[in-house]
């Protein structure tokens, strides 16, 4: 059928939708994208886009913003195993948007990921405006050097970054004054674009702007698990263009090895699944404080990073009522095959956050543990980049 496979870093067989049936049954020769024109060779009517995360959805929207003023040009759909915000990774990050790594430096195209970001994040509000939890976060200086390198991001980036002497930052983040907490020698404001989001919120708002943008016609199947092998079927046949942005369903879904694609790379015959890249696992708790004593209303959690993370998470109508906070901590990095425990997973988490926020553990239950597991590519000169390219010829 011509069609072309890109991945952009889950699914399975699913129920052809009405649409599709009609796109199978009337594909002419006239469907297919013009590449006579060079300016067209990319002219593709029909896309698909394999897992509806935070690369998909974001691949659905830059697509028909780029398509919106001639309706009906290009149509997308999306597949993926759980409903919109629901599934994978994407459904359980932590939603610190900012583009500084660790030591505070700015991040390859930092600056152009940031537009990019607000952009996204702009539409999304538009449509479920709650989406943002916070304009600003923290992250903090534990060790005289993280204080040297942090300060150095504040002259670099005033337009990010705003340096805080330790009082400042304690008041600010609720850090009691404790002799553990003494180590906290200061922090950087991030804003101005910075901000905390809550991520089912985001991609459900961002998958409502597709259908404005789509005039409608975009549109998203939940896929089932009974067939494994349907990647390379008929099933895909409407499609100009076929886009994996599964994540780490690309490799545990087998969606790579099914298009058993070759890959030549320096003389060796490859297969997509020695692509260069680890799967993680992340795990974080989402706890939940008891009402203040006496009622007394206490200042909005700020969100912190400091290897680990704390930020706050929206009420539920419940928690509202009852005036608890929900607050969520993460994340454990884990390499191994095998799962932490509910124990282990506490337990690294506590003992990494806990002079920052001895009010959560002493007070706070653990209502859930969430998990998922993302790919991260390997180290390069720019540090851990995105990937994206053609089947067969990624490298």
């Amino acid at each position: 059928a011509g069609q072309r496979y890109q991945v952009r870093m889950r699914s399975n067989h699913f129920n052809l939708s009405v649409r599709q049936k009609m796109l199978m049954s009337n594909r002419s020769e006239s469907d297919a994208p013009d590449t006579t024109d060079p300016r067209k060779r990319h002219n593709y009517k029909n896309v698909a886009i394999i897992g509806g995360g935070l690369a998909g959805l974001s691949t659905a929207h830059h697509l028909l913003e780029k398509t919106k003023l001639d309706q009906g040009a290009l149509r997308v759909t999306i597949f993926d195993k759980a409903p919109v915000g629901m599934g994978g990774a994407s459904s359980v990050a932590g939603g610190l948007v900012h583009p500084f790594s660790p030591r505070g430096k700015l991040v390859h195209m930092g600056n152009e990921a940031m537009a990019s970001s607000s952009h996204l994040i702009d539409a999304a509000c538009l449509e479920e405006p709650s989406c943002v939890l916070r304009k600003q976060l923290y992250r903090l200086a534990l060790t005289d050097q993280q204080a040297s390198d942090l300060k150095n991001t504040a002259t670099q980036y005033p337009q990010y970054a705003t340096w805080m002497d330790a009082a400042q930052i304690k008041q600010v983040c609720r850090i009691e004054e404790t002799p553990s907490s003494s180590h906290v020698l200061g922090g950087l404001k991030l804003s101005n674009g910075c901000q905390v989001i809550h991520v089912p919120t985001y991609l459900k708002g961002l998958w409502n702007s597709c259908i404005h943008l789509s005039n409608g016609t975009v549109e998203w199947i939940q896929t089932k698990d009974e067939d494994t092998n349907w990647l390379s079927s008929h099933y895909l046949q409407p499609f100009d263009c076929v886009v994996l942005s599964a994540g780490s369903g690309l490799l545990q879904d087998s969606i790579l090895s099914q298009l058993n694609t070759p890959v030549n790379s320096g003389g060796k015959h490859e297969t997509l699944t020695t692509l260069p890249v680890d799967l993680v696992r992340g795990q974080s708790l989402e706890m939940i404080m008891g009402s203040s004593v006496g009622g007394t209303k206490t200042p909005e959690r700020e969100a912190m990073l400091c290897g680990k993370y704390l930020t706050p998470l929206p009420q539920t109508a419940e928690s509202k009522q009852q005036g608890e906070e929900r607050i969520l901590m993460g994340s454990t990095h884990e390499y191994r095959e095998n799962a932490f425990t509910e124990e282990e997973v506490v337990k690294e988490i506590k003992e990494r956050t806990y002079d920052l926020a001895p009010d959560v553990w002493d007070t706070a239950r653990v209502d859930r543990i969430t998990s998922g597991v993302r790919v991260q590519s390997h180290r390069g000169q720019f540090g851990r980049l995105p990937m994206i390219g053609k089947i067969g010829q990624l490298n």
